[in-house]
């Protein structure tokens, strides 16, 4: 047993590996009308990445409008589970639900959109478009529906 003071949505770091976890729900068990149990449930990230929106901004020198990816998020860590290049992100070792398809889990801390993309950096960059929000299905966590990016 250990107090804390992280919430639902909240992204915490093991300092012994550096492995990431988000908060996906903060349980509190009553009895007799008081709180007898707080239960935090951790889901393990499984890639940091940038969010980034698309956006039309005025070019000072030409006074023509500009197109462009800014970045809302920089290395954030999310749990990416579904299809991957034809094989299956284990979703039992993440989660205790299971939803069809490539979804991103994010803190609901962090303003995410659909047409919002996610790029995973390294040898082999990724590159996610978000497709849909549900930002309610747990406490302070978004779920997004997302695809492969093809847009430049």
């Amino acid at each position: 047993p250990f107090d804390t003071q992280a919430e639902a949505g909240d992204i915490i770091q093991f300092h012994d590996d550096g492995t990431y976890f988000i908060a996906a729900s903060f349980n509190k068990d009553r009895f007799e009308q008081a709180v007898v149990v707080n239960e935090l449930i951790l889901y393990r990230c499984n890639t940091v990445g940038d969010l980034e929106r698309l956006t039309t901004l005025r070019n000072p020198d030409t006074l023509k409008l500009d197109t462009m990816w800014v970045s809302m998020v920089k290395n954030e860590p999310v749990l990416l589970t579904g299809m991957i290049d034809s094989h299956r992100i284990v979703e039992n070792e993440h989660s205790f639900y299971s939803i069809p398809g490539l979804n991103l889990h994010i803190s609901g801390n962090v303003d995410i959109e659909v047409g919002d993309r996610f790029k995973i950096s390294g040898q082999k960059p990724e590159i996610y478009i978000v497709k849909a929000v549900e930002p309610r299905r747990l406490n302070n966590l978004t779920m997004c529906r997302v695809t492969p990016d093809k847009r430049g």
